[in-house]
């Protein structure tokens, strides 16, 4: 498993083999969930020990509330194991689908992995330790009109908090960039595209250039990118959803903290774990 991890960062990051978690030593926890297998590396720093310690069925049991593991659950499985073994940012949690029956404890052997579930698990390993280490931008593309660019601040001063790096146009491209090559590249950067559409949120040039191009990142991104509509009113005014954004849900926020809930539940990235300050 580490022999296939290593293979993929040296693709992605060869400076940094050696200094990249898990790779440069690591302790492992195995356990069984019906037909899955949970691997567990937590990074030491140190040579990897060979013999793996078992995750008791009972704390399986507890983490799975006796559910079956599916695509649908994984990823809460997934957070749940990180809390209940009170793992690191630089720890891993792989969820692998079994090839045969399993054995009846993990020390005993032999049990066999289906080869997608591996490659499918090292791969979402990779790219959470990028967000970890921070190789992978977390920025969100706030789309808006000029006219409601002091609410879209408030919007970014917060995920900026919340350790996000939200694209703004005013401070994202330098003067002398050329505007539609910079919105672009602050999609294809970004994980998300916000749209802030207020009754002010009319546009037949950049704004639908703008929707345009959330579109092409989430037929390029999939589950990575997300699009998120905000739609808010002005009296007896609401702010109207461009066609091409009807096939996406929206969200009528009844004022500003509804709104950043919105925006956090749609993001394919979550925020940080709590933790001291430095």
């Amino acid at each position: 498993m580490l022999t296939g991890y290593k293979i993929l960062v040296e693709m992605r990051h060869p400076d940094r083999l050696n200094t990249w978690p898990v790779l440069t030593g690591c302790n492992g926890m195995l356990g069984f969930s019906g037909e899955h297998l949970i691997l567990v590396l937590r990074h030491t720093g140190l040579p990897s020990s060979r013999a793996y310690e078992t995750i008791s069925r009972s704390m399986i049991r507890e983490i799975t509330k006796e559910t079956p593991i599916s695509d649908s659950n994984k990823e809460s499985v997934r957070r749940a194991v990180r809390h209940a073994l009170l793992l690191s940012p630089s720890d891993i949690v792989l969820i692998l689908k079994s090839r045969g029956p399993l054995p009846a404890e993990p020390s005993d052997a032999p049990f066999h992995v289906t080869p997608e579930s591996v490659a499918s698990e090292l791969f979402d390993a990779l790219l959470y330790h990028e967000f970890v280490l921070g190789l992978v931008p977390m920025k969100i593309f706030l789309s808006h009109k000029g006219i409601d660019k002091a609410m879209v601040r408030e919007y970014k001063q917060t995920l900026m908090q919340l350790g996000f790096a939200p694209w703004l146009d005013e401070d994202a491209m330098p003067a002398g960039t050329v505007l539609e090559r910079g919105i672009l590249k602050g999609f294809e950067e970004s994980c998300a595209a916000v749209f802030f559409v207020t009754p002010n949120f009319v546009d037949e040039n950049y704004l639908a250039t703008e929707v345009e191009y959330a579109i092409q990142q989430k037929r390029k991104k999939g589950e990575r990118f997300a699009i998120i509509t905000l739609v808010f009113s002005e009296g007896n005014r609401k702010g109207a959803v461009p066609a091409l954004l009807h096939n996406y849900v929206y969200k009528e926020p009844a004022g500003h903290l509804d709104g950043l809930r919105a925006i956090l539940s749609g993001l394919p990235v979550q925020t940080g774990e709590v933790r001291w300050k430095l």
